[in-house]
């Protein structure tokens, strides 16, 4: 983890409602993994107290922050333009890990943010992993463009979760970016297709508020299976046999 000024090389608005940021970040000295994010906010505001969480939709050393553009302050990032910096803390929170053997992977995306499912699905198909990636929002079909041509991606939406069951007997891994709420659903699924839910087989991005990044003013706080959870330093990824 590192703070620094990246300085954004293109900026533009996408049709789904996104903004994506393309960003150097070698000032970094690490490029981002699949799942990481920056605590960001413009280089040049210093009467801007507050960093806000911008997720990799791919990392490297030219990283692409995508974000929906829906509230003011992701307005005033979308805002910014090319030469102008990022004053940012990162990489953080815990990257997502292709489990040994691993080779077909399913990406669910059931909310926002779409970024860390949109870098899993690249991270994984240049780890020689067979990826298909399932949008639960039809507003969110462009974003099909920002994947590999090799990665399968459709629009899931109206279909219900139980109706998942042959991508779910396909996949020997899941990645999942959902509400809480929306677990106990995801969990069902997965035992109706498979009879159980190992461990290791769904990692889940749990979004949350980020106020600090790194888990100290508990703003990101959550109960989740038995612990109490700091989102933002012991995840965002999660073991999805861990929560319920």
């Amino acid at each position: 983890m590192k703070q620094a000024h990246c300085r954004i090389l293109a900026n533009g608005l996408l049709p789904s409602g996104h903004c994506l940021l393309q960003v150097d970040c070698t000032p970094l000295a690490q490029p981002a993994r699949a799942g990481q994010f920056l605590m960001a906010r413009p280089g040049t505001d210093l009467a801007e107290a507050l960093r806000r969480p911008l997720f990799f939709s791919r990392g490297g050393d030219i990283g692409q922050l995508l974000f929906p553009t829906s509230m003011p302050w992701q307005q005033e990032l979308a805002r910014l333009q090319p030469e102008e910096t990022l004053d940012v803390l990162g990489p953080l929170g815990q990257p997502f890990i292709l489990r040994p053997g691993a080779s077909h992977l399913l990406v669910l995306v059931l909310a926002e943010p779409v970024a860390p499912a949109m870098a899993v699905a690249h991270w994984a198909q240049r780890q020689q992993a067979t990826v298909s990636v399932l949008l639960w929002h039809q507003q969110w079909s462009h974003l099909a463009d920002l994947l590999p041509e090799s990665v399968e991606c459709s629009v899931a939406a109206p279909r219900a979760m139980a109706h998942q069951e042959s991508s779910l007997q396909w996949a020997d891994q899941v990645f999942v970016v959902a509400e809480p709420e929306q677990l106990p659903a995801l969990s069902a699924a997965i035992i109706g297709a498979r009879l159980r839910l190992p461990s290791g087989f769904a990692q889940v991005f749990l979004p949350a508020d980020f106020a600090c990044g790194v888990g100290a003013c508990g703003a990101c706080g959550l109960h989740l299976g038995r612990f109490h959870r700091r989102v933002c330093a012991d995840g965002p990824i999660f073991d999805l046999s861990e929560l319920l």
